[in-house]
């Protein structure tokens, strides 16, 4: 299972503007002003995700690069007919994944 945690996410130099028409909500509408380039910037979301399953002992953790390669194995806490996954900053990564052996 690939797991995606993250927040706001933007390219290095986007820069957005807003325009003169409203939503329909009434607040502005916003426009891309420039693209921006590489490297993106991710905001990791932190956190705690429980995930109910059958075999929660048989399950792995890893976190991955931008490109889904394994970096290194985390921590999981496995329960009754729960897995959870501690989502830390100190992990370096937006990217996770579960897997059973």
């Amino acid at each position: 299972m690939l797991i995606t945690a993250v927040g706001p996410a933007r390219s290095t130099g986007m820069e957005y503007e807003t325009t003169a028409q409203p939503s329909r909500l009434n607040a502005p509408l916003w426009r891309l002003k420039t693209e921006g380039a590489a490297p993106a910037l991710l905001e990791a979301v932190t956190g705690e995700l429980q995930i109910r399953c059958d075999q929660p002992k048989d399950f792995k953790a890893w976190t991955l690069d931008a490109v889904g390669k394994r970096v290194r194995p985390i921590p999981l806490q496995a329960h009754e007919d729960t897995i959870r996954l501690k989502l830390d900053a100190e992990y370096g990564t937006v990217y996770y994944e579960l897997s059973a052996q």
